[in-house]
């Protein structure tokens, strides 16, 4: 569906659900117009090989493009069929949403009062070793508004790849929410598996990167990196009552703004890591309210200093231990060894060592006849 002027370009089902099937990739883009969107009343079921969704237009109050439902929602994406030159199949099953469009309010949404569910190369009744899965991304690093999927009840997504993207000026956030049903429902758990790659949320040079759920799950077969952007908006945070987070391969990094308060950061009640790389807390913080654990192959870096508070959790990794300070004779003694070492370089002329009190010794080397 495309909106070439102003006005209203829409797939409505009114009463009861909708089932759409599309023999190719879907496309909902609103270059001009106000209102492009597929929504049901009930329940909606779309099945494509991919699905882009963008906004441009900066016509009417508060422009749309997007999809909703009342009730629960399935997006299916099975990739179109191609392969690589090597004859492998193409991770062709994608998401895109985006939004461009700079007018007050704009939002690109995949939304749903119900339960959401997207799954990349799947299909019912047969098998599958989801090769065709490929990248879900929300916003774009020029995006000008906000770009979210919401779910108000529970949200899974089986995907090749995350990429959560804020955009340039603040408040063009991209986010991936769920549980906002009144207080005290059983709903709002999140589930993400990536099959091939990371989930990385990254802040723009304004907008924030954002997954809040009540309670997440995420299992990545890639690096989990929550990076900050580059003025003080351009957050990249993760908020939830429970996360669970399994890394099957790469690190798990958390990256401050080198230029402005913008920071990486988890916050939650309960936080489970279980990882096969390191964890590199840059500046990033780890925030629990209950008792935590961290269990890794790897390097624990920023580990001591970063998960707050520090006694709430339980470390099972190596934390290197802050580099002791250099006196200033072993700072001279350094020094003059490794000007002693450059200089001696072609003759050979001089042995160095300690003596049992540390002292660094200069001996001249004993040379044979022929040197």
């Amino acid at each position: 569906a495309a909106t070439p002027s102003t006005g209203v370009t829409s797939i409505e089902a009114l009463a009861g659900g909708q089932t759409i099937n599309v023999g190719g990739a879907m496309v909902i883009d609103n270059q001009a117009g106000w209102l492009t969107y597929i929504t049901s009343a009930s329940t909606q079921t779309i099945d494509a090989d991919s699905l882009a969704i963008s906004l441009s237009s900066t016509n009417g109050a508060n422009p749309f493009a997007g999809l909703s439902a009342t009730g629960d929602q399935t997006i299916s994406l099975r990739g179109d069929g191609s392969l690589r030159p090597d004859g492998t199949t193409a991770p062709s099953a994608t998401l895109s949403l985006a939004n461009f469009s700079a007018a007050g309010g704009s939002l690109a949404a995949i939304k749903t009062s119900g339960n959401l569910s997207i799954l990349m190369d799947y299909q019912q009744g047969r098998s599958t070793n989801y090769d065709a899965a490929g990248p879900v991304k929300i916003g774009d690093v020029n995006g000008q508004g906000k770009a979210v999927i919401s779910a108000a009840g529970d949200l899974t997504m089986v995907a090749g790849q995350l990429l959560i993207q804020g955009g340039a000026p603040a408040g063009s956030d991209a986010q991936l929410l769920s549980g906002d049903q009144p207080p005290g429902a059983p709903t709002g758990t999140m589930l993400i598996s990536t099959l091939s790659g990371p989930v990385e949320l990254k802040g723009g040079a304004g907008g924030g990167a954002y997954i809040d759920p009540l309670e997440l799950n995420i299992v990545s077969n890639g690096s989990v990196l929550l990076q900050a952007g580059t003025n003080s908006t351009a957050n990249a945070n993760i908020n939830a009552g429970t996360f669970n987070l399994a890394a099957t391969t790469g690190d798990v990094s958390l990256i401050n703004s080198t230029t402005s308060p913008a920071t990486a950061s988890i916050t939650a009640g309960t936080f489970n890591l279980s990882g096969a790389g390191n964890v590199n807390l840059v500046g990033g913080t780890v925030l629990v309210t209950n008792p935590s654990t961290v269990s890794i192959l790897g390097v624990c870096n920023g580990c001591d200093t970063n998960l707050i508070p520090a006694d709430l959790f339980v470390v099972r990794a190596f934390i290197p231990p802050p580099a002791p300070p250099i006196s200033p004779s072993d700072l001279a003694a350094v020094v003059t060894a490794d000007l002693l070492a450059l200089v001696d370089l072609s003759t050979g002329m001089f042995e160095m060592d300690f003596d049992a009190e540390g002292n660094l010794l200069f001996t001249r080397r004993r040379l044979n006849q022929c040197y």
